[in-house]
């Protein structure tokens, strides 16, 4: 956690499992400093970056960081999972899953958002 100082967005070095260690601690700081510190309570989504290649012990770990300071708090937070993650969570029954087969967003509509993205930048 001392390889970046406070706001300091950069490139993580690292692969494989150490950086998505590394970027999960970055990501809990500052969701937790935002709450602590913002006066408006807002919703945090979190796209899963621990998938299939994460094994026993480090998946417990990660899944209880995200347990215990991620999802720590009474207002709204999103995080996608692959289901096959969900037995890594202690507290699964209290959480709202919504699963999802297939894509989101058909690609037809996500190249017209994007087109509009660029035009409006």
């Amino acid at each position: 956690m001392n390889e970046l100082k406070f706001l300091d967005f950069k490139k993580i070095s690292g692969s494989g499992m150490d950086k998505n260690k590394k970027y999960l601690a970055y990501y809990l700081v500052y969701f937790s400093l935002l709450r602590k510190s913002s006066s408006y309570m807002i919703p945090f989504c979190m796209d899963s970056f621990i998938k299939n290649e994460i094994t026993g012990e480090t998946a417990r770990e990660m899944f209880e960081a995200i347990e215990k300071y991620f999802f720590d708090t009474n207002n709204q937070s999103f995080f996608s999972i692959v289901s096959e993650n969900l037995k890594h969570l202690e507290h699964e029954d209290n959480y709202n899953k919504i699963e999802i087969d297939g894509k989101l967003l058909s690609k037809d509509k996500y190249d017209d958002i994007a087109l509009k993205i660029k035009f409006d930048s």
